[in-house]
């Protein structure tokens, strides 16, 4: 009797160290597992945080535009005193300033060029309001901003 029971302890050891091995085999590979999760997970993480920044910043944060309110209305006044623009013209020319007005992105706070004394306009965003009725009419400085 001793001898099978010498083969089942024999028997049972191995069975535990099989069991032993297999279960070091499996912890490597959910250590190898693990860095890939996390790995995964932080670009994963990278991904969405930009993209959430873009779209904050492009869809939502408040921005500055600077408007050439006076440079427009001095376009139309000459088109109006060299006889190029007619009454309903004007009216047409003040209605389109007010529509590219109302048109600008909710999140852009829109202020006159003429509010940035001493800064330099090219720093800042630009609503340049292109009527086609206006063209060809120039002013004597070429537009507030120097153009």
């Amino acid at each position: 009797m001793e001898t099978e029971s010498s083969k089942r302890e024999v028997k049972d050891i191995t069975a535990t160290e099989v069991s032993d091995a297999a279960t070091d085999k499996t912890a490597a590979v959910r250590r190898g597992a693990g860095w890939i999760t996390v790995s995964l997970l932080l670009l994963a993480n990278i991904a969405i945080t930009s993209l959430l920044i873009y779209g904050y910043d492009h869809y939502y944060a408040q921005k500055v535009a600077a408007v050439d309110l006076v440079g427009y209305i001095q376009k139309v006044k000459k088109g109006v005193v060299d006889g190029k623009l007619n009454e309903e013209q004007y009216k047409g020319s003040l209605d389109f300033l007010e529509a590219a007005i109302k048109s600008a992105p909710s999140n852009k706070v829109l202020i006159s060029g003429d509010v940035f004394v001493g800064l330099k306009l090219r720093d800042i965003e630009q609503l340049s309001i292109v009527n086609p009725a206006l063209e060809g009419i120039e002013t004597e400085n070429g537009g507030r901003d120097g153009k």
